[in-house]
């Protein structure tokens, strides 16, 4: 039977807790036997609690028995083998227009390699090689606890980091840059974006109070968020800078202005003038520029005295003729797709030192006489020849190799092919090497690699067998 102050607790919330009021100097028969099922539960749960604190000391003492290297090496040999195991970023050097954006598979791994065990979650937090790259991608589409979670996430991934030099990549992406194939909830949509651009904000002001540490920092978003990153901030060890600008409407003016002249090695700019950035031009080396026009391009190699490698994408517009051409010493390798007539474009630079020449044809047949002065300017010297666009093997093609007796590496890429010609491999393979002439075809080559877009191939592959049997040419 239930006491008269049990009575009145069971018409009340069940979740609230009784006190049994003790009437005949005992409390009532369900709640001692209540009491004993608690005091059961409560004596289960502690032993549950010892068992799964024993399962990991024991889970600690297995891994340290099987595992292949964290207690059979010092401390700093597994942190560099935790290192070595990150996976390479893609290179996206030689695509103008391609934003480096790693993949999980990159930014995730360090968290990959905490998850492990105990022992390595210890040494991968205590390895700040494995934190000094920083990947953050914000988008309309980002949950609320994302967006709460970021801002703490970020704290704790840069103090891992020490004082090491950083690689950070940041992407950020407002509703009007969304494609649209890209889905976006309109629910509470002021409320989202509100929370979106505040987070936003912070991330930055945190970046920046890091800027001391930049070493290579790959931004793509608005004008208005690359301004934010320039402002108030001074990276002194900043070597590697990407920007990718959307277009969004209204245009704000484009500019990336730190408070000193930046003293870059490394640059890439998608869609973004390079006249609005700070910059010492004379240290640049390498340099992937995008959406320039002629004239633009043109100058920036003017500007550039010190750049080895040259990617650069121009439209046919002409601002102002040059009147002399650009003589550049150091140039080593150059990566050029044009709108315009090619004979023109080659006609304005002379590159002494090149060595390595990717050419897009655009589908038109390759403008000997112009190539041919441009050779004899720059002297001969090339070893590496790209050319993609082709739409068709031709006599063309086969004087332009023996224009360039220096080459030891060619890459064609074809759009399409009318045929078979066999006349270049055919030439490759009974020139032999050993009897090098002025008139012998591509006399140093050691590789040739052929792509084709949906198109036949341009050789009889079966003829190769043949050619290697007969023993004309070597490997």
């Amino acid at each position: 039977m239930l006491c008269s102050r049990c009575r009145r607790a069971d018409t009340e919330a069940e979740d609230q807790p009784i006190t049994c009021v003790v009437l005949e100097g005992s409390p009532c028969s369900p709640c001692n036997e209540s009491a004993a099922i608690e005091h059961q539960i409560r004596q289960l749960e502690e032993e549950i609690a010892k068992l799964k604190a024993k399962q990991k000391t024991l889970g600690t003492a297995t891994n340290a028995i099987h595992d292949p290297f964290i207690h059979k090496f010092p401390p700093e040999i597994g942190s560099r083998i935790l290192h070595l195991s990150l996976p390479s970023l893609n290179n996206v050097e030689h695509q103008p227009k391609a934003v480096h954006r790693p993949g999980s598979a990159v930014w995730a791994a360090p968290l990959k390699l905490g998850s492990v065990c105990r022992k390595w979650r210890q040494l991968a937090w205590a390895t700040p090689e494995l934190w000094a790259t920083v990947y953050i991608g914000i988008k309309p589409s980002m949950m609320h606890s994302t967006a709460e979670s970021l801002l703490g996430l970020l704290h704790e991934w840069l103090s891992r980091s020490g004082v090491l030099p950083l690689t950070i990549y940041f992407f950020h992406q407002d509703r009007n840059s969304l494609s649209e194939d890209e889905p976006f909830n309109d629910i509470h949509l002021s409320d989202q974006t509100d929370a979106f651009s505040v987070t936003a904000g912070l991330v930055i002001d945190v970046l920046n109070l890091h800027s001391g540490r930049w070493r290579n920092l790959h931004l793509n978003a608005s004008a208005y968020i690359l301004k934010r990153f320039s402002s108030s901030t001074n990276p002194k060890q900043l070597v590697s800078l990407e920007l990718g600008a959307h277009n969004v409407l209204p245009m704000p003016t484009r500019e990336f202005m730190m408070e000193s002249e930046l003293n870059l090695t490394h640059l890439k700019l998608i869609d973004f003038p390079w006249t609005l950035i700070n910059i010492r031009w004379d240290n640049i080396t390498h340099a992937t520029l995008s959406e320039l026009t002629i004239d633009e391009g043109l100058e920036f190699l003017r500007q550039a005295s010190g750049l080895e490698y040259y990617c650069v994408s121009m439209r046919k517009l002409r601002d102002l003729g040059l009147k002399n051409p650009i003589i550049h010493p150091r140039l080593r390798s150059l990566h050029l797709s044009t709108r315009g007539d090619l004979k023109y474009d080659l006609k304005e630079i002379d590159l002494p030192s090149l060595e390595e020449w990717t050419q897009n044809t655009n589908g038109r047949p390759p403008p000997m006489e112009a190539i041919r002065s441009f050779l004899w300017r720059s002297g001969y010297c090339l070893i590496v020849l790209h050319l993609y666009g082709l739409r068709c093997i031709s006599e063309i093609l086969e004087t332009l190799l023996q224009e360039i007796p220096s080459l030891e590496r060619i890459r064609l890429s074809f759009y399409s092919t009318y045929g078979v010609k066999d006349d270049i491999l055919t030439r490759i393979f009974y020139s032999v090497p050993e009897c090098r002439t002025p008139t012998s075809f591509l006399p140093h080559l050691q590789v040739i690699e052929c792509k084709t877009n949906n198109a036949p191939t341009p050789f009889s592959w079966g003829n190769i067998p043949k050619f290697y049997r007969e023993g004309h040419r070597r490997s």
